[in-house]
């Protein structure tokens, strides 16, 4: 078995044309249809991936992060629950990854503008309250 430093330092050297090749491909934040629904979310997990699996700190810095969160962001906005769904779970996983001086404000935003309000609608249909949002809200919190 490898160990994470192993698999970080075998990654950095893909990592820049992986974020290339999705950031062109399925995960196009120009606003074009690119790829159905499945192949985008899973091109969304993919870069979650590729952030946890470097390391992120240096081999997921501020360059990686700058490239990917603003489309991120904008996916949160989409219509589509399972698209904004996954923007949001690999926002907060990238997050983790850049650790909490970098992702603080990006943080904040999808708190405030997309966590919460989903909550609200959640607890209104629902008196079971948070389940499926708790795994999204401690990072969140934690980078705020």
């Amino acid at each position: 078995e490898h160990s994470k430093e192993q698999v970080a330092e075998s990654l950095a050297p893909f990592l820049a044309d992986l974020l290339t090749v999705l950031i062109q491909g399925p995960l196009s934040w120009t606003g074009t249809d690119q790829g159905s629904v499945t192949v985008r979310v899973r091109a969304i997990g993919a870069t979650a991936c590729l952030a946890q699996a470097s390391g992120g700190g240096e081999a997921f810095g501020p360059s990686s992060y700058n490239r990917v969160m603003p489309g991120l962001l904008a996916t949160c906005q989409l219509n589509s629950v399972d698209l904004a769904g996954a923007a949001i779970e690999a926002a907060t996983l990238i997050g983790q990854a850049v650790g909490k001086e970098t992702f603080q404000s990006d943080a904040h935003q999808l708190l405030q503008q997309w966590i919460l309000p989903l909550l609200q609608r959640q607890q209104q249909q629902s008196d079971d309250g948070d389940g499926d949002f708790s795994a999204l809200l401690e990072p969140l919190l934690l980078a705020c």
